[in-house]
């Protein structure tokens, strides 16, 4: 009989953010650049709280909202 092999990877996707932390005022703008590792695909989508976030590419920026406080930006690969 007649077969064929091939090796398969499995490698783990890590994203990562920069910067990791900032400090914006309300209503005050700050840029993100995220990178994804192990996989084919380097597309992210971000989500954010207190705020707004637009994309181009896989760099994100947040808008902050009129509240203060301590809010998130996440990358997520797609």
């Amino acid at each position: 009989s007649l077969r064929g092999t091939c090796v398969v990877t499995v490698s783990q996707v890590g994203v990562s953010i920069d910067p990791m932390a900032t400090t914006v005022s309300p209503g005050g703008t700050v840029s993100f650049t995220a990178t994804v590792t192990g996989a084919a695909n380097n597309n992210v989508t971000y989500t954010a709280t207190g705020g707004t976030i637009s994309k181009v590419g896989n760099v994100g920026t947040y808008t902050a909202g009129g509240a203060t406080g301590s809010f998130t930006v996440t990358a997520s690969a797609v």
